[in-house]
């Protein structure tokens, strides 16, 4: 018994007397397969351009959890659009199939879509968030390069003013590794939410639940790659439309 008869039976025991029509043959392939002129596909594309897609955390509990100034803005289990090394992070495309190029970790682009972007080294300038309020704060508008901040709350820009925490200041890119065994309250804003974890002088590499990576050489390229391509919500759109559009 189809779906539509199911539905036909039902809607007659709970609103007889009305009766339900005959039911309509579907398509068994796409139209344009079975007319004679055949109709040419069409996709309609839909890009959110609002400001929230400049930030570099996903999963909006990053913020209203206040994980900026903890371990959780660190780590892709809290924040879901982080560094993650598992990942192979691939440059985007142009429309012409041509590949951007693959980021130097020591001269990172800000934003790798603006090749006047600022280049920043990873090695010793990473800094996990910027917004006016960070020090140093979101690099100025230029002519040739528009930048935007990229960590918001409800209640404004992302500061360092809550302390004790993790100091987002330049240093040397990294991520957070979990060792801990409670992965199903990471995000939960509990007591045991430990996407809260702050080391204990906000610099010690280490906590209980986890361990601070340094970006080793092997990875220089991807996590380069991350951090201009896929760092904000807008830049892994960017990236993942060229590729996933390449073949159209």
């Amino acid at each position: 018994m189809t779906k539509l008869k199911i539905l036909c039976l039902f809607l007659i025991a709970c609103i007889t007397p009305l009766a339900c029509k005959a039911a309509t043959d579907l398509a068994v392939a796409p139209i344009h397969y079975l007319s004679a002129a055949q109709v040419k596909p069409n996709i309609l594309f839909i890009l959110d351009d609002s400001g929230s897609m400049q930030w570099s955390y996903l999963g909006d509990e990053v913020a209203t959890n206040n994980y900026e100034n903890t371990i959780g803005y660190r780590s892709s289990l809290c924040n879901k659009i982080y560094y993650n090394p598992e990942f192979n992070y691939q440059p985007p495309v142009t429309a012409e199939g041509i590949s951007y190029p693959d980021q130097n970790f020591y001269g990172a682009l800000y934003d790798g879509f603006q090749s006047q972007s600022e280049p920043v080294n990873l090695a010793t300038s990473f800094m996990p968030w910027r917004s006016a309020k960070s020090v140093p704060p979101v690099p100025a508008n230029s002519a040739a390069a528009h930048y935007a901040s990229d960590c918001s709350r409800a209640t404004g820009e992302c500061s360092t003013s809550i302390h004790p925490g993790l100091e987002n200041k330049k240093t040397a890119a990294y991520y957070f590794t979990y060792r801990g065994n409670q992965r199903e309250r990471l995000g939960d804003n509990t007591a045991n939410d430990q996407c809260k974890d702050i080391p204990p002088d906000g610099n010690v590499a280490s906590t209980a639940n986890w361990t601070m990576v340094p970006v080793g050489r092997d990875e220089q390229k991807n996590f380069a790659n991350w951090f201009s391509y896929y760092r904000t919500r807008i830049l892994t759109m960017k990236t993942a439309v060229s590729r996933a559009f390449l073949e159209l």
